[in-house]
């Protein structure tokens, strides 16, 4: 009975970290994940700007307005996908490296 008890003293600790290491905090970097996309949306307006990617800018109905406003919201929409992509593949290794630290110290102590 006393081994058990020495036992779950050893091993608690040890599971808490596995439930808070791989279960909350890819939740807390999810979540921050997706408010810094939405802080970027905000920004970029990428979704926005395809809506109205054939709607002159600033209300400028000419030949010369239309053919403004095209490449500009082309590029705008190209910076912001790239922003995206960017932002995300960061995202992304940092999210590996931070769930994988605890495998590699393991594997370095050894």
């Amino acid at each position: 009975m006393l081994f058990l008890e020495i036992l779950k003293v050893f091993i608690n600790p040890f599971l808490e970290f596995l439930k808070f290491w791989y279960l909350e905090i890819p939740w807390h970097f999810w979540n921050l994940y997706i408010s810094r996309i939405s802080y970027l949306e905000r920004s970029y307006a990428v979704r926005i700007t395809l809506e109205n990617l054939f709607v002159p800018l600033w209300q400028d109905y000419t030949l010369v307005g239309r053919l403004i406003s095209f490449p500009i919201r082309v590029f705008k929409i190209f910076v912001g996908i790239l922003v995206y992509i960017l932002f995300t593949l960061v995202s992304l290794a940092i999210f590996i490296l931070i769930e994988t630290f605890p495998i590699i110290l393991i594997y370095l102590s050894l």
